[in-house]
């Protein structure tokens, strides 16, 4: 693993913000308690309500807590930051992908993965979104011992069960690819790599998981797992390609193994490094919006029963497609909101590559700054009644002439007419991303800035597709004896599972 690109520089002249002891952030790291990283982050929020400052060995932490300082951070700043310890320390599964990789070669990747991202190519893999969902609704069936006349359901981990989904969606529309027998192996792979990933964040934690320790053996053994599984999935689709099968395929690695930039495309290393990278993000990140989705429509029927109450209006007994997504108002106000109550991305990191000046604090070169997404999405100096879950909030009164705010391709809005206007209000209101008010920065679901996540669109889409489609045919309800909590690794995580109960919509 190798060092630090920018390692903090000694400056005893410069004063520091107050903050917490570094005891106090080593101690949430390592608590048994899941969700503890979190708790701790709310309660510093609340102390130290723009930025505070602590130190963790030689690393000197800074915790943003204000959008202004946000914003500041990752634009304003942005070109003079890098990821964060704990991403780097990841390359030992991601490699140099566009998660973890920095500079040209970050610009040369993201140039030649951004096509399949498109808005053209988003609508082509709708339907194939749409499809698996109806697939795995039909397994649903299968599972079920006469429904009808014992009442009890079908038992099921929500979690796994949008983790499966998502996989299948992230196979059949980048990889061109059946992942579904793979599920168990990826599932295994991604568990041990997540559960150990607080560690990664620990002072010397890249040491320790090159050392002969038992979690250090098996996130490594987990990493080739998951290795194995996307040197198959490319030597596959490489052969297929050769073949001049997949060459209007139009799937992301097809795309990928053809591109070039310069004359040269990317090295095998490379493209292992970019699908390792969208495979477990991309169907990481969804499957915990739809999974946690499921359990705010389980505990709020007012909720559920408008938003099934659309469904029904707006698709009827046929699947949704792409175009439905602007006719959808309700589902996508349902998505953010899940979205603001549990992002996937909990927590951000950025190491300063050159001193910045915020909010009147000197932060030097090789200072790391954090920023909670978790923190600012709850907060109550931004969030009218921030702990309840109001799809509402993200509608407004459409206007005069029927048009209102469509979710546009980088899932936040634009205003424009539409023929199909009058039909995507939801008596009389549009989703609309600004409408709760709320000053830019106070929501970073999909990132801000130059690292803005490349599969906004595409995530958007899947999870309102996938979750429309499901409602059409099933309700669920919460097992009564239910655990539920938030387990922070690299997403967010429940922390023992999701388990409900289906039944089939009579």
């Amino acid at each position: 693993m190798p060092a630090l690109p920018y390692p903090p520089r000694r400056r005893p002249d410069v004063a520091r913000p107050p903050g917490p002891a570094a005891g106090t952030v080593l101690r949430s790291l390592v608590s048994r308690t899941p969700s503890r990283p979190v708790e701790l982050l709310t309660e510093l929020a609340r102390t130290y309500p723009r930025i505070a400052y602590t130190r963790v060995a030689n690393d000197h932490v800074y915790l943003l807590t204000h959008p202004d300082l946000v914003r500041e951070l990752l634009t304003t700043h942005g070109r003079v930051t890098v990821k964060s310890q704990g991403l780097r320390v990841l390359r030992h599964l991601f490699g140099q992908g566009l998660l973890t990789s920095e500079g040209e070669l970050h610009k040369r990747q993201r140039r030649m993965v951004q096509p399949a991202f498109h808005r053209e190519r988003i609508a082509g893999y709708a339907q194939e979104m749409a499809a698996a969902a109806a697939e795995h609704g039909r397994r649903w069936e299968e599972g079920m011992v006469d429904p009808v006349e014992s009442g009890t359901g079908l038992a099921v981990d929500m979690y796994a069960e949008m983790s499966a989904l998502t996989l299948a969606v992230v196979g059949r529309t980048l990889f061109g690819s059946d992942l579904r027998g793979n599920v168990d192996r990826v599932a295994r792979g991604l568990e041990e790599t997540m559960r150990q990933y607080r560690r990664f964040l620990l002072p010397f934690g890249d040491r320790m998981l090159r050392m002969p320790l038992p979690w250090s053996l098996r996130t490594r053994s987990a990493g080739r797992q998951l290795d194995n599984v996307i040197r198959e999935i490319i030597g596959a689709r490489r052969a297929s390609v050769a073949s001049g099968a997949a060459a209007e395929a139009g799937d992301l690695l097809s795309m990928l193994m053809l591109a070039q930039e310069d004359g040269a495309g990317m090295t095998d290393e490379q493209l292992r490094d970019e699908v390792m990278t969208l495979m477990l993000a991309g169907h990481e990140t969804t499957a915990s919006t739809l999974s946690w989705a499921w359990y705010l429509l389980a505990t709020h029927p007012r909720v559920s029963a408008a938003l099934y109450a659309e469904v029904d209006a707006r698709l009827g007994e046929r699947p949704p497609a792409c175009t439905d997504l602007t006719r959808l108002p309700f589902a996508n106000a349902v998505i953010a909101e899940t979205l603001r109550l549990y992002p996937p991305a909990w927590s951000m990191g950025r190491q300063l590559t050159s001193g910045i000046e915020l909010d009147s604090w000197t932060l030097p070169a090789g200072s790391a700054c954090v920023v909670s997404p978790w923190t600012l999405h709850r907060d109550p100096r931004f969030w009218p009644d921030p702990l309840a879950f109001r799809p509402e909030r993200w509608l407004r009164p459409a206007e005069p002439d029927g048009t209102g705010c469509p979710v546009s391709g980088n899932g936040r809005g634009q205003r424009g007419a539409n023929a199909e206007a009058a039909e995507r209000t939801a008596a009389g209101k549009v989703f609309d991303p600004a409408a709760p008010g709320v000053p830019r920065g106070a929501w970073l679901s999909f990132g801000m800035g130059r690292r803005v996540c490349i599969g906004e669109s595409f995530s958007w889409t899947e999870s309102v597709l996938v979750l429309t489609s499901l409602l059409r045919r099933w309700r669920c309800e919460l097992e009564p004896d239910a655990r539920i909590a938030t387990r922070p690794d690299i997403t967010l995580r429940p922390a023992h599972g999701l388990p409900m109960r289906l039944h089939p919509r009579s």
